[in-house]
C-alpha cells in the first residue's frame, strides 16, 4: 500500500469532535441498557500504522490484564473493521449492573461486549460517515476470545499494511470509571476519501465561522 501522509492536526481535531458527538449518542443508549447514568468522552485519538500500532497497544493496555474484544465490520465509502475493547472485569461488573446473578455473569460476557460494541461503533462510525455526507452499513459484532495479553490479541486481529485510528473512550459511571478502546482499521479507498471529506468538513466549519 502506498504510504499516505499522516492526518493533519486539524483533521485529528475534527475526528475527535465527531467522535465525541458519536460517543455522546452511544452513552445515552448505554445508560438505558445499564439503567444508570453513563458519560463518555474521547480523550485521545491516534493514527496507527505498522510502526506505531504496537507502541499504541503497549502504552494503552495494562500487562497481564484480561480484556474482552468484539470485532465488527463497517461498509461504504468509509469501510473497514472495528475492534471494541474493554477490561474483562468491567464486562462482569456491567453484567451485575443489569441484574444478572453471579453464576450467569461469566457466560454473558460475549453478549455484553457485542452489545456495547454495537452501541459504540455504530453510533461513532455512523455519525462520522453521515456528518461527512455518506452512510455506513455494519456487520454483526463477533466476540473474540478473551485474552490475557491485549497486545497479542490486537496484533492478531488487525490487518497488516492498513492504517488504523485508535480511540481511547472513558466510560464514567457514578461510582467508577473504565477505559474502553475503539480501533478502526480502514480498507480500500477509505483513507484518502476520509482525508478529502474531512478537508471539506473543516472548510465548511471555517466558512461558517467567518460568515457568522
Amino acid at each position: 500500500m502506498d504510504r499516505i501522509a499522516p492526518f493533519t492536526e486539524l483533521e485529528i481535531d475534527a475526528l475527535k469532535e465527531l467522535m465525541n458527538t458519536g460517543v455522546g449518542r452511544s452513552a445515552r443508549a448505554m445508560s438505558e441498557l445499564l439503567n444508570r447514568q453513563v458519560r463518555l468522552n474521547v480523550p485521545r485519538v491516534c493514527v496507527l500504522d505498522n510502526e506505531s500500532r504496537a507502541d499504541f497497544v503497549n502504552a494503552e493496555f495494562i500487562p497481564d490484564t484480561r480484556y474482552a474484544i468484539a470485532k465488527q465490520g463497517f461498509m461504504g465509502l468509509f469501510e473497514g473493521t472495528g475492534l471494541f475493547i474493554l477490561p474483562y472485569d468491567e464486562c462482569l461488573s456491567m453484567a451485575g449492573m443489569i441484574g444478572l446473578s453471579e453464576d450467569l455473569t461469566e457466560s454473558m460476557v460475549p453478549d455484553i461486549i457485542e452489545e456495547l460494541s454495537n452501541l459504540v461503533l455504530v453510533s461513532c462510525v455512523g455519525f462520522i460517515a453521515s456528518s461527512l455526507g455518506k452512510k455506513c452499513s455494519f456487520t454483526t459484532p463477533e466476540f473474540q476470545k478473551a485474552r490475557e495479553s491485549c497486545a497479542e490479541g490486537c496484533e492478531s486481529l488487525l490487518e497488516a499494511d492498513m492504517v488504523s485510528l485508535g480511540f481511547r473512550t472513558a466510560l464514567r459511571f457514578r461510582d467508577s470509571d473504565a477505559d474502553a478502546h475503539l480501533i478502526l482499521t480502514m480498507s480500500g479507498s477509505s483513507l484518502p476519501w476520509l482525508k478529502e471529506a474531512l478537508g471539506a468538513y473543516i472548510e465548511g466549519l471555517q466558512c461558517s465561522t467567518i460568515s457568522g
